[in-house]
């Protein structure tokens, strides 16, 4: 029971300093560790080694996978892969459900990109739309936040179910088919949430920085831009497939193949 009221007031702590007083999550759960150790009695030799042990074997097991997602995220950024596959999703949509478009364009830049920095990027779409159509403000940013969030939770290569596998040893093939299963409805609801709800409140770009989303064409083609998103997906849940006890692959090669491609750090 003691232990319990320790790690509610080093979670307490972890909320606080984070959300009030803004400091970084690293430093915070860095603090919180210590304080967790020192309130549960443990020696401040075998504070610091379960700090290093539990920050080293995190490292080493996603360290270069969230490395690399960074470089794919800086891709889509820089090249304008993200405003690509925006266009796409818009001219699938149309300009009456141009909210569902970013929504999902938010599910799909949010595996690689980090959730804030998507939000930042796409920002400058959601107030070209709305200036186009009259959509609220409020229903694109809420169906943009929506999208991005439920693939940024739930599907791995970002970092916190990347980070969840390791943690339990989860299969991360695994986490990301079942990732997808529950972030695709999460994100619609949110997007349902943003149609019927936040469309009463009107708020247009007009009041806000004036940014235009304009075509580049110097930015990559949607297939071009979306294959960094999809390769790895597609290779990681292979190997999770021929993985399975009741799949059998008769060439031991083409399995070593594909286990050796699925693996999140080849991937």
């Amino acid at each position: 029971m003691t232990i319990l009221i320790y790690l509610i007031i080093t979670i307490l702590f972890i909320i606080i300093s984070t959300g009030k007083y803004k400091l970084h999550p690293f430093l915070a759960l860095l603090v919180a560790g210590i304080i967790m150790g020192i309130l549960g009695g443990l020696d401040t030799s075998i504070i610091i080694k379960s700090l290093s042990d539990g920050f080293g074997n995190t490292l080493k097991s996603i360290g270069i996978v969230i490395a690399c997602g960074s470089i794919i995220g800086a891709f889509l950024e820089k090249t304008g892969g993200s405003k690509s596959i925006a266009e796409f999703l818009l001219k699938l949509t149309g300009k009456d459900k141009s909210h569902l478009a970013v929504n999902m364009t938010g599910f799909f830049v949010s595996i690689p990109v980090f959730c804030d920095s998507g939000y930042v990027i796409l920002s400058s779409l959601n107030n070209a739309i709305n200036k186009k159509t009259g959509i609220s403000l409020a229903v694109l940013g809420t169906s943009l936040a929506a999208g991005l969030y439920a693939s940024h939770g739930f599907i791995p290569p970002t970092p916190g179910p990347l980070a969840a596998s390791a943690i339990i040893g989860a299969d991360v093939g695994l986490v990301l088919i079942f990732g997808f299963m529950i972030a695709v409805p999460v994100s619609l609801v949110g997007w349902a949430w943003s149609t019927f709800y936040c469309s009463k409140f009107l708020i247009d770009a007009q009041s806000r920085e004036k940014q235009e989303f304009e075509s580049d064409r110097r930015s990559p083609n949607v297939m071009i831009a979306i294959l960094p998103i999809v390769i790895p997906i597609i290779f990681i849940s292979l190997k999770s497939f021929i993985e399975h006890p009741s799949i059998i692959i008769e060439n031991d090669h083409l399995e070593k193949v594909i286990i050796f491609l699925g693996n999140p750090t080849i991937a």
